[in-house]
């Protein structure tokens, strides 16, 4: 299941702890009170690596920390999401990424004997990311600052297509 901090609320942390198949999505924001909530103390910036594993250990589940890098944490894997996107982030985007994530997470599980011991969150996470973040960047070449969340929705299929597909040979 794909969370939005902002549903659940940074206050309360623990609707979601030890539910191994959820993925937590704040934004860089969330995520520094989510810290807090759990540790006390004030998260690093920008947010390290050592913050965003000791939150995805404390709730015992994945942990998408949204800004320009996506930062994934599940279980003891951490990988990064550098696709570029764009200067312009649409109200809305972070709903696209978690509808895309939830696609790939069933995607991912049903496919994890074959993921290598990489956790499928983490597989999903980082597909989903990617994908969105390519949409947003063809969105905004299309539209510019005037892209709405909609714009993207329409660029999905094409950026799923520069993402996700193996080159034929």
């Amino acid at each position: 299941a794909v969370v939005s901090t902002q549903s659940t609320g940074t206050e309360n942390p623990g609707i979601i702890r030890g539910y191994p198949d959820a993925i937590l999505t704040p934004n860089v924001v969330e995520f520094e009170r989510l810290f807090h909530a759990l540790t006390g103390k004030p998260a690093q910036k920008p947010t390290s690596d050592r913050d965003l594993m000791t939150v995805a250990n404390k709730l015992k589940c994945a942990v998408v920390c949204k800004g320009a890098v996506d930062k994934v944490c599940c279980k003891e894997t951490l990988t990064a999401c550098s696709e570029v996107g764009s200067s312009r982030r649409v109200g809305g985007q972070g709903d696209i990424l978690a509808g895309a994530m939830g696609i790939f997470s069933f995607w991912a599980k049903n496919a994890e004997p074959n993921l290598q011991g990489t956790p499928y969150q983490t597989v999903a996470a980082a597909a989903a990311s990617a994908v969105v973040k390519r949409a947003n960047a063809l969105t905004f070449t299309r539209q510019g600052r005037s892209m709405i969340t909609s714009d993207m929705v329409e660029t999905l299929p094409r950026a799923f297509i520069e993402v996700m597909e193996v080159p034929k040979k």
